[in-house]
């Protein structure tokens, strides 16, 4: 069995959630927000029921306040709260404090009632409604519990020095004790909300880094260093003119994809601009075949199907030696086909992660839990490249 320790008890007001800057930032903003409108509601549903209930039970608003210094005192300080935060965006990062005054204020307020009115027992019963609704209006903890502890105190002596009966004293006292573990247990699960939603937000740009530091890789990282191998060595300046040139096209390619504006563009768009493109060097006598229209696809899918791509043609277009390209992108209901044929140099290759360019191709179809090969077309008739896949459309 574990051994108890102080520290159990510790960590009911400090959890120590850990987070890296960048999402506490994140975490402090939804809770900031969260205690911002709980302020508000708070104070305006006092502002509503409390007169209300009291024009309920006295049949006359002039009978609400008249001798009643505690309960004017009630309504000033929920419009006060009300009021002050709504204009002073400086005062709403005290929001927290705002509902600490305005329920503490209420409860003792009810306090007085119990203690003064010759009824204990009704006002006694109907004080418990706005108690245990106050479990909902906190984020803090430590705000929470001075708020109850506070208010339960003044209870306590209120209704001692009017020598209420000790029963009243007690109940009120458990009731408390059960609003504050009810308010503990609720923000405590406020927080861990807000936490999930920080790591998430973390995870996600921990995600776009890996995804834009794998696109720069796929796109750039074997031709830049291809590159300073030539300039280290003797090639000739057209050559490493050439290369330099396709290493710009593909630096614009990448920009042109991961651009927000361009998120939503789907795959058949994006194939037929690139095949364009490809025709308006003259080098290549490019032939596109795309069903249309072509559905949207999720961002990442869309991402990983131009890396590709772009990986399998800038070998096509490097190494090949073709003429002539042709381009065919088909969904067959709930499939896509991708086919890439040249009439280049023959070319074969099981789909494997082998060599660089091609391992990256094959970690993208595994992304995309594809299947792709490639297969000679004849010795002299080219190669087929081929990627078989499954539409996703969320």
């Amino acid at each position: 069995m574990r051994k108890l320790s102080w520290r159990i008890f510790f960590r009911i007001f400090n959890p120590s959630y850990g987070l890296p800057p960048s999402a506490q930032y994140i975490n402090r903003r939804w809770l900031f927000r969260q205690a911002f409108v709980l302020s508000i509601g708070s104070s305006l549903l006092t502002l509503i029921a409390f007169p209300t209930y009291h024009f309920l039970t006295l049949g006359s608003f002039g009978a609400i306040f008249r001798d009643e210094p505690h309960r004017v005192a009630v309504m000033l300080t929920a419009t006060l709260c009300v009021l002050v935060p709504l204009a002073s965006r400086k005062a709403r990062s005290y929001a927290e404090l705002f509902s600490f005054l305005n329920l503490t204020v209420l409860f003792i307020c009810v306090a007085i009632d119990v203690s003064i009115n010759p009824r204990p027992r009704r006002y006694a019963a109907i004080g418990l409604v706005p108690l245990f609704g106050s479990t909902f209006v906190f984020t803090d903890v430590w705000v929470m519990t001075i708020a109850y502890t506070a208010s339960c105190s003044v209870f306590a002596i209120l209704n001692s020095a009017r020598e209420r009966t000790i029963e009243i004293i007690v109940i009120y006292a458990i009731a408390y004790f059960i609003a504050w573990w009810m308010a503990m247990i609720r923000i405590r699960s406020l927080h861990r909300i807000s936490f999930d939603q920080a790591r998430l937000y973390e995870r996600q740009v921990y995600d776009q880094r890996v995804r834009l530091a794998r696109n720069l890789h796929d796109s750039l990282g074997g031709d830049l260093m291809q590159l300073s191998l030539q300039l280290a060595g003797n090639t000739p300046r057209e050559q490493m003119l050439d290369l330099a040139y396709e290493v710009i096209a593909k630096t614009k390619n990448l920009v042109y994809t991961l651009e927000p504006k361009n998120e939503n563009e789907n795959f058949g768009a994006y194939l037929r601009s690139y095949g364009e493109r490809l025709a308006q060097t003259g080098k290549f006598k490019v032939d596109i075949k795309i069903d249309e229209p072509w559905p949207q696809m999720r961002m990442d899918r869309a991402l990983n199907l131009q890396a590709l791509f772009t990986e399998w043609m800038t070998n096509t277009i490097r190494y090949s030696t073709a003429n002539k390209i042709e381009i065919i992108l088909r969904q067959p209901g709930s499939r896509f086909f991708l086919v890439v044929k040249d009439d280049g140099t023959g070319f074969r290759w099981n789909g494997k992660k082998t060599g660089s360019g091609l391992r990256n191709i094959a970690l993208r179809a595994e992304l995309l839990n594809a299947k792709v090969f490639a297969r000679r077309r004849g010795k002299s008739n080219g190669t087929i490249f081929f990627l078989r896949g499954r539409m996703t459309h969320d």
